[in-house]
């Protein structure tokens, strides 16, 4: 009997995806955007379910003569088979500095 060594096996799964997306500018600064994601898994273990998304953003805020900050509020709800479901909030602020390559957020 031959011994086969232990090797990395690849697998692919079949899915079928069904995604709609929309974007409304409120103004020049700010934004909402809308995400719904439909997940068909084909093979047997993979998943089922649905992604919704829903962001708000307000960008170039003037906290001083060349300091600027920006907001975004993401708000996500997963509902996958299997226990794989919840209600999720991301908040996000960023300041930066006309003419600085980079900012600061958290």
């Amino acid at each position: 009997m031959n011994k086969v060594p232990d090797k990395v096996i690849w697998q692919g799964q079949r899915y079928f995806a069904f995604e709609f997306t929309s974007l409304y500018k409120v103004s020049s600064k700010s934004y909402l955007s809308f995400t719904y994601l439909n997940d068909r898994g084909q093979d047997q273990g993979t998943l089922i379910g649905h992604f919704f998304n829903l962001v708000g953003e307000r960008s170039e805020i003037n906290i001083g003569k060349n300091v600027f900050l920006s907001t975004n509020l993401q708000l996500f709800y997963i509902d996958y088979d299997g226990y794989n479901d919840g209600l999720f909030i991301s908040p996000k602020f960023s300041s930066f500095a006309r003419n600085v390559p980079f900012s600061i957020f958290f």
